[in-house]
C-alpha cells in the first residue's frame, strides 16, 4: 500500500466469478489497495531466472498481477488506512479510504481474519487485562480490556463468558495471535463506550435481542445488500442488526413488541440464504410480517417502525456504521 498515483485495472472475470491462478487484478505503479483472503500479488518477473523480463522497463518493476489463490466471487469494499500525507514530512499519515478486493468462497467454512474486518465473537476466558474471543477462527481472538473508545482502568466494560462483543481485527499477522479492538479507527465516528453510541463494542442478549450463526456467503451477501431480506424486513419492523463478516448476526427489536417478533427477525435471517431474487426475499418477509392490509393469524403482529440500522462489515464501511437508536 502507498500513495495513490497508480492505477488498479480489474480483469473481465464472467460474473464475477473465478478460478485459483487466475488474475483478478493488475496494480500498476503506487496504487493504493488492500488485497484479502483469497488473492495475492505476483510481481512481474521472470520467475525461472528471478529477473526483470526481456525488454521490460523500469517502470515494469512496478507492475504487480493480483491472482487467485482459491475459487470463488470476487467482492470489492473499502477500507480505512493510514497513507503518507501529500506534504509535510515522509511521517505525517492520513487516513484514507483504500478498495480492498477479497475472494468469497461458497465452501469455505472457516473464518480466516483480515486485517480491518468487523467481527461479531463470543466471550471464552476473561483476565484482568483481556478477553479471549471466538470469531469462527482457527484460534481464539484476544481483546484488550481497555481495548474500548474511551475506556480507562475505572471505567471499562466488564464482559462475562459468553457474551457477545463486536470488534474490527486490528491485528492479522501469520503465525500470531489476532488481536481486536472495539476502538473506532480512522474518519469513524468515536463515541465513548458508555454512551451506547459507539461502533464497536458489547453486544446484550435478552428478550429484545438474539444472534445466530450463518455462512460466510450468506454473511457476506447481507453486508452488500445482494441478499435484501433485512432491507425489506426493515419495512416492517424497526431493529438493529449487526452483521459479522465472520458469520455471526446480531439482532434487536424495540422494548415493548412481542418475543415473536424476534423469532420471526432470526428467522429470516437463516431462512433467507435460500433467496437468490429480490422477490424471494419479499415473499419470505411477507410470510413472517404479512402487510398491513393482508395481515393474517400466525404473523408476528408488529406495526411498521421504519427500518433500523444495519451495521457491520469491513474497517472501511461496506455497510452502515452508526448504532443508533431504534
Amino acid at each position: 500500500m502507498a500513495s495513490s498515483s497508480g492505477a488498479i485495472r480489474e480483469a473481465p472475470l464472467r460474473g464475477g466469478v473465478c478460478l485459483p491462478g487466475e488474475r483478478v487484478l493488475r496494480a500498476e505503479g503506487d496504487a493504493t489497495l488492500v488485497i484479502g483472503r483469497g488473492l495475492t500479488h505476483v510481481q512481474q518477473l521472470d520467475r525461472q531466472r528471478n529477473r526483470p523480463q526481456p525488454g521490460a522497463s523500469t517502470a515494469d518493476e512496478d507492475v504487480a498481477d493480483i491472482v487467485a489463490s482459491v475459487g470463488g466471487r470476487v467482492a470489492r469494499d473499502s477500507i480505512n488506512v493510514d497513507a503518507p500525507a501529500a506534504s509535510s514530512s515522509s511521517a505525517d499519515v492520513v487516513p484514507t479510504a483504500a478498495p480492498r478486493y477479497r475472494v468469497v468462497s461458497d465452501g469455505a467454512k472457516r473464518y480466516v481474519p483480515q486485517l480491518g474486518d468487523g467481527v461479531v465473537g463470543v466471550v471464552l476466558r476473561v483476565s484482568p487485562h483481556a478477553y479471549s474471543v471466538h470469531i469462527g477462527a482457527a484460534a481464539v481472538a484476544s481483546l484488550e480490556a481497555l481495548a474500548f473508545d474511551g475506556a480507562s482502568k475505572t471505567n471499562r466494560p466488564k464482559l462475562a463468558v459468553g457474551d457477545l462483543v463486536y470488534a474490527r481485527v486490528a491485528e492479522a499477522e501469520a503465525d500470531a495471535e489476532v488481536e481486536l479492538s472495539c476502538c473506532a479507527t480512522g474518519d469513524m465516528p468515536r463515541k465513548d463506550w458508555g454512551t451506547g453510541e459507539a461502533i464497536f463494542g458489547p453486544l446484550p442478549l435478552g428478550a429484545t435481542a438474539a444472534s445466530v450463526v450463518v455462512s460466510l456467503t450468506h454473511a457476506d451477501g447481507l453486508l452488500q445488500n445482494r441478499n435484501t431480506a433485512l432491507l425489506v424486513a426493515g419495512t416492517r419492523l424497526g431493529f438493529e442488526a449487526v452483521i459479522g463478516v465472520n458469520g455471526r448476526v446480531w439482532v434487536r427489536v424495540p422494548p415493548g413488541i412481542p418475543r415473536k417478533a424476534l423469532v420471526a427477525l432470526t428467522r429470516i435471517v437463516i431462512e433467507s440464504a435460500d433467496c437468490v431474487t429480490p422477490d424471494e426475499a419479499q415473499a419470505l418477509v411477507d410470510k413472517y410480517f404479512p402487510p398491513p392490509a393482508t395481515a393474517a393469524p400466525g404473523g408476528a403482529d408488529v406495526a411498521t417502525a421504519g427500518a433500523g440500522p444495519i451495521i457491520g462489515g469491513g474497517g472501511g464501511g461496506s455497510a452502515a456504521v452508526t448504532l443508533g437508536a431504534l
